[in-house]
């Protein structure tokens, strides 16, 4: 499923022994949910029926959703493309520019689109605003947009919730015990996903494997730990694969508001953690490259390759330019192994700490491994570190502000 290639530092044994005990005790841990996600099977049953009578009325799907309600679901959407036959679209922005731009775009198709309205706490601002905005615009057109709406969020008191209670819309349950960003195998993630026409069971199998490579998850939390160490500042999440990009923002998510955190569970200063950076290659080697290999010794570069893209496409029979007799016989999939190989091989002759992270291929199986994977990761660096890995003051504050300005108005 996946394999750590190409470490530049062995795991001092103290850390892997550490590290090891760290996930066990996430594993143990039964108020966090994320992790049990796979064995709650009404959850999966329920995306599964209602996908099924969605698919039914409606060729499309828009999610009305931001950050955790949106970001793993557009992994799955982007990644798994060429196995959906329905079209998800997540519309994760307040620009009335572009909102309007989208609206006008689907005018001839407004009765056929589903609405998916995404939000953990059932208060999320941007999304009901969103939702406000739409159901306007579908008013100027006489439809009842409403009844076209389905309602994912937790199962307490909420305006999202009053208003699924209100115009009796299906209504899923993000469970109490997962946090938003923790929550792309519920059905945040599995009603689009189901929607798309994906498999739920490979995404849940792939899930309970993750949680079966112990050895894995404690080799990459105690090389995450000594980067840390090190006082590499940014962690490079540098995918070779385009199907994975969106993963790449999925990650810095649950990384950066799972661990950058002021104070531990004591009270104490916390310790300071990396920053995020997601990458994507071949691309950013021409954007952000030259900084990573001569800039700060401040980074620690995890390389995320798809062995299926690196052995695919049509051999190259022949050239149209001066210089291009190299990859003559080659499969187009051949330059980009190299490449990734290259990269890291430079940075590393420039003293720039990396860590290969190598998958068979993107599928949902694999997808579901990934997710589960890294919420262990982070969640056992949080253990690491004591601190509260699932709470987000420092955004909850930016909240409050804004909804003081516009208050003020």
């Amino acid at each position: 499923m996946m394999q750590i290639r190409n470490s530049q530092f062995q795991v001092n044994s103290d850390f892997l022994t550490e590290a090891q005990a760290a996930v066990e005790s996430v594993l143990r841990n039964s108020a966090l949910g994320f992790h049990q996600l796979p064995e709650r099977f009404l959850l999966w049953e329920s995306c599964q029926a209602l996908a099924k009578q969605l698919r039914a009325n409606y060729t499309k799907m828009v999610v009305l959703g931001i950050g955790g309600s949106s970001l793993g679901g557009k992994v799955l959407q982007e990644a798994c493309r060429s196995q959906a036959d329905r079209s998800v679209i997540f519309l994760d922005s307040i620009d009335p520019l572009f909102i309007h731009q989208f609206l006008l775009s689907i005018e001839s198709e407004l009765k056929s689109v589903c609405w998916a309205l995404i939000s953990k706490s059932g208060n999320t601002i941007e999304t009901l605003t969103q939702a406000d905005y739409i159901h306007q615009f579908y008013q100027e057109q006489n439809l009842d947009w409403p009844q076209q709406c389905v309602v994912v969020t937790e199962p307490k008191e909420s305006p999202l919730g009053s208003f699924a209670h209100q115009y009796n819309l299906p209504r899923l349950e993000v469970p109490l015990d997962v946090g938003g960003r923790f929550s792309v195998l519920s059905p945040v993630g599995l009603l689009p996903a189901a929607f798309m026409g994906l498999d739920l069971e490979a995404l849940r199998r792939g899930a309970i494997q993750a949680r079966q490579s112990l050895s894995l998850l404690s080799q990459l939390v105690a090389q995450c730990e000594m980067s840390f160490q090190r006082e590499e500042w940014i962690t490079v999440f540098w995918s070779y694969s385009s199907s994975l990009k969106e993963f790449g923002f999925w990650v810095q998510q649950l990384w950066a508001e799972s661990l950058a955190k002021k104070r531990d569970r004591n009270e104490r200063p916390a310790p300071r953690v990396s920053s995020p950076l997601p990458c994507l290659g071949p691309a950013d080697q021409h954007s952000i490259l030259q900084q990573i290999a001569e800039g700060a010794k401040d980074k620690f570069v995890i390389f995320l390759r798809n062995e299926a893209a690196e052995k695919a496409g049509s051999i190259i029979s022949k050239t149209l330019f001066s210089g291009g007799e190299l990859m003559v016989g080659k499969k187009l999939g051949e330059l980009l192994a190299a490449e990734a190989q290259a990269t890291q091989l430079g940075l590393e002759q420039q003293s720039v700490s990396t860590l290969t992270l190598q998958i068979s291929a993107v599928t949902e199986k694999e997808l579901g491994f990934l997710f589960m994977f890294f919420e262990l990761v982070v969640a056992a660096l949080g253990e690491r570190l004591n601190i509260d890995a699932f709470n987000q003051p420092g955004v909850e504050l930016g909240k409050l502000i804004a909804k003081k300005i516009l208050s003020e108005r």
